[in-house]
């Protein structure tokens, strides 16, 4: 018997994925609305952690 994703009621990795990248965006855009907002910064950087993407963080703390 698979214990995979489906079997075991998790999402599938490919929608985790997405619902992360999702997440990012979404926390992307709030630090633009509001740069002072340390809560919405470290957010964003943790997603980033999580995604292994630092490069759209570090490039937004730069504009």
């Amino acid at each position: 018997m698979s214990n995979d994703d489906a079997s075991n009621g998790s999402p599938p990795q490919d929608e985790q994925q997405s619902e992360m990248m999702r997440s990012f965006a979404a926390a992307q855009r709030a630090a633009e609305q509001a740069p002072g907002s340390d809560d919405a910064w470290n957010h964003l950087e943790e997603l980033a952690d999580q995604l292994l993407r630092p490069g759209p963080v570090a490039q937004l703390y730069r504009d």
